[in-house]
């Protein structure tokens, strides 16, 4: 599942707004997994936002065998899409997949610490062109 990842922040919240005009599923669409968030505990997301940072996202074999190296319990990585065998977990995670589909101007807001990813091509005329904002609470 190519670039399926979670962001690992605590507290934060994204939209994504849509500057190309018909973004479709097999155009590069934003794709989420309703629910997924509240399967990970906040020690779990640090654990894989850390993993990431020190270079365990990687897919080459220098960087699985280090991974591999850790112990079991700090095992886990917040992009781990491109890590996942096909299989009874790919198929459910598919099954739960939402594709978010819009039109230019268009805004999501999610919840980026579940499950999410996006820019999937199928479509060779594709285009996916997004700004990012980022909503942080101010805990003054």
């Amino acid at each position: 599942m190519f670039y399926l990842h979670l962001d690992s922040s605590v507290g934060f919240m994204k939209i994504i707004v849509y500057r190309s005009d018909d973004v479709t599923a097999s155009k590069g669409a934003f794709r989420f997994y309703p629910g997924s968030r509240a399967v990970l505990t906040s020690l779990e997301r640090c654990i894989r936002k850390a993993n990431d940072k020190s270079g365990f996202e990687l897919v080459n074999d220098d960087a699985r065998a280090s991974f591999m190296a850790l112990p079991p319990e700090f095992r886990f990585k917040a992009n781990f899409g491109n890590d996942l065998l096909d299989g009874d977990a790919m198929d459910r995670l598919a099954a739960r997949e939402h594709v978010c589909d819009s039109s230019e101007g268009n805004m999501l807001l999610f919840d980026n610490n579940g499950l999410h990813r996006g820019a999937m091509f199928e479509d060779p005329t594709g285009r996916r062109e997004i700004l990012q904002m980022v909503l942080v609470p101010d805990l003054n």
